[in-house]
């Protein structure tokens, strides 16, 4: 199955189950700047996917996820100690 395919598929879902989630999600200073690829993991860690979970959908490494959660946490301007999931999750 193509990825691009597999991933319209699954917005299509997610949207049903979390209509507001990213208008939510982009009213949040500095969310306006995430790209097409930090929406996607900002849906896979809404939905409570583990990191090795989003490495083998996306067939990326652990360390290119830790750095993703890194480079979300600095635009969405959240503090060291605020964890990106629970805030993610809580949008």
């Amino acid at each position: 199955m193509n990825t691009e395919a597999a991933w319209e598929d699954f917005m299509l879902h997610f949207q049903k189950i979390h209509p507001k989630f990213f208008q939510k999600l982009k009213s949040y200073h500095g969310a306006k700047k995430l790209t097409e690829n930090e929406l996607r993991l900002c849906a896979y860690f809404r939905i409570g996917m583990s990191a090795k979970q989003i490495t083998q959908i996306l067939n990326v490494s652990p360390e290119a996820i830790r750095i993703h959660r890194y480079r979300l946490k600095k635009k969405l301007m959240l503090g060291e100690e605020e964890n990106i999931d629970d805030f993610i999750r809580n949008v």
